[in-house]
Order: structure tokens, then C-alpha cells, then sequence
């Protein structure tokens, strides 16, 4: 990993198809939930299958973005609560006015960042601690797409009005953002050879037209794994639906393969 923030919006080059069974590549983590994925642990029994089988190596990293996203919310939640518990605390429990101070909104701002650039760094397997304070402000966007600048005026700016609910919403809005860049990671790996297993997983073999591109496969891969479903409503929409039994896209059995 070069730098893992800089370059966090671009995408893997394609992996070969059929890699060698017995070595684990380790791969530079463009993305910070690519990087974690790379390091999440598989039962020795089942190692060599997954890196040989594209779906397999699709579903566990789709499982471990989720799951990186998910550390995301409560580490933002945790770290308002961090800042309040030394900021905000009254003779009878939490004064939210103490922001209308810019002294404290500033500390308070300041504490959130370093606390979710701390998280950022364990993220990203990083030591964030000896980076300059640019690199320290890269490693928190890229990990929760926001920066200790934007805090700072953020929080300074809405002073009393920066509320535990308002430091929530905020956290729906950068998962609404983030969740798309994390969760699209899982797909890639796929290359043009992967394009029939990917047909298979969904259930689509002979209802989706040929020459689909694969682009559109990887948007079929995650819907299938998070609903289980292709609706044939979707495919005709995109114009990729070929025909057959429009109930044969339900094929739910495929979900466990």
C-alpha cells in the first residue's frame, strides 16, 4: 500500500483468472476496506477454494466491507460521546452550549477527529500517529469520507445546534455516501472470465443477453447477494433480459452455493 487514501477511489487492476493455488499475493490496498479485506482470515480447509473461486472470494469480501461500514457507525457515534464525556458534561448531565465557545467547539471537534483517525489507522493498518497532520486528514477521508478541517468548521458553525442527533444524521449521511465505495470493492476482483460464475450465482444462465457487460454483472452480483433476487423488472429496465421464465430469477437455492 503505497497510499492507501490518496488513491482510495480508484479500482484494482484485474487479477488473472485461474492464480496460482499455492500462494497468497498480497495485493496494495487502494481502498481501506479493500486493505482490511485482504487480511480477514479463512479456515485452512477452505483457503485454497476461495482463492480460486471468484464468487467464494466475492462473498467474504462482501462480507467484510459490510462489516468495515459498519465499525465505521459505531466508532462515529463512540467517538461524539468521547468528546461530550469531556466537553459537554454539567452538574446535571450535558450542556450542549459549551459549543456556542469556540475554544470548545474547536477542542471538541479536535477530539473527534483524532478519535475516528485513530480508528482510521487500525483500518488501514496503519500507524496514523507518525503522520504529518495532511497525512492524518487524508487517512480519516478516506476511511469516513469526511475531514478534521470540515469538522472543525462544521462544528463551529452550528455551535449548541451540534447535537448528539445531529452528529447521528451525519453519520446516515456519510453512510448513505461511503456505502457504495466500500460495498462496490467486493466486485473487484471479477475479470471477463468470471462473467458465466457470476450468471450461475444469480441464476440468470440463458436469460441475460450476450455480450453483457461485465460492469453490469457486478451490479447484478451484489443485488443477488443482498436481496438473494434479480428482478426481471430490473433487467429489462437496463435491457439485458433475454428471455425464459420470469420466476427463474428467484433462484434463492443459488444464494448457498
Amino acid at each position: 500500500m503505497t497510499n492507501p487514501i490518496v488513491a482510495n477511489d480508484r479500482r484494482h487492476h484485474a487479477q488473472p483468472e485461474h492464480p496460482a493455488p499455492a500462494a497468497h499475493e498480497e495485493h496494495p490496498a487502494e481502498h481501506p476496506e479493500v486493505h482490511a479485506a485482504e487480511h480477514v482470515e479463512h479456515p485452512v480447509a477452505h483457503a485454497e477454494h476461495e482463492h480460486n473461486d471468484p464468487i467464494e472470494k466475492f462473498k467474504t469480501s462482501h462480507k467484510s466491507a459490510k462489516e468495515l461500514l459498519a465499525g465505521t457507525e459505531i466508532k462515529f457515534m463512540a467517538a461524539y460521546v468521547a468528546a461530550a464525556e469531556k466537553h459537554l458534561k454539567s452538574d446535571n448531565g450535558y450542556d450542549y452550549s459549551k459549543l456556542d465557545v469556540s475554544n470548545t467547539s474547536v477542542a471538541f471537534a479536535g477530539d473527534i477527529s483524532n478519535y475516528l483517525t485513530a480508528h482510521a489507522g487500525e483500518v488501514l493498518k496503519s500507524d496514523v500517529a507518525h503522520l504529518d497532520d495532511v497525512g492524518k486528514s487524508l487517512a480519516l477521508y478516506g476511511v469516513y469520507g469526511i475531514s478534521s478541517d470540515q469538522f472543525t468548521s462544521r462544528i463551529t458553525s452550528e455551535g449548541a445546534n451540534y447535537t448528539g442527533i445531529t452528529h447521528m444524521g451525519l453519520s446516515q449521511q456519510l453512510q448513505r455516501n461511503n456505502s457504495p465505495r466500500y460495498i462496490g470493492t467486493s466486485t473487484a476482483h471479477f475479470t471477463d472470465g468470471d462473467k458465466k460464475a457470476i450468471l450461475k450465482y444469480a441464476g440468470l444462465e440463458g436469460k441475460v443477453t450476450d455480450g453483457v457487460r461485465l460492469e453490469d454483472l457486478k451490479e447484478i452480483a451484489l443485488m443477488f447477494n443482498e436481496n438473494g433476487s434479480v428482478p426481471v423488472s430490473y433487467l429489462k429496465r437496463k435491457g439485458l433480459y433475454k428471455g425464459g421464465d420470469d420466476h427463474g430469477h428467484d433462484a434463492h437455492a443459488h444464494a448457498n452455493h
